[in-house]
């Protein structure tokens, strides 16, 4: 559940539709606090996220997310 809050608010602000977003360059910064906390969850082996990580559409440019537990989750129109 609470991934998918905060997967919910990446989408909402930092959508790639936003061209404010964009003129950025790069991801804003409660945006990148929000990935580190997805990046640092622990999943066991035998977990399945019930819906996946949803990042569709997203713009995610120069965000940190190297060694993100990424398996699964949804990076369509990721930007």
């Amino acid at each position: 559940m609470i991934m998918e809050i905060l997967t919910a608010y990446v989408r909402k602000n930092s959508s790639i539709e936003d061209q404010k977003v964009k003129e950025l360059g790069k991801v804003q910064f409660d945006i990148q606090a929000i990935l580190s906390v997805i990046k640092k969850r622990n999943k066991p082996d035998d977990f399945i996220e019930p819906y996946g990580l949803d990042l569709q559409d997203t713009y995610l440019c120069k965000a940190n997310i190297s060694g993100a537990l990424l398996q699964g989750a949804n990076l369509q129109e990721l930007t």
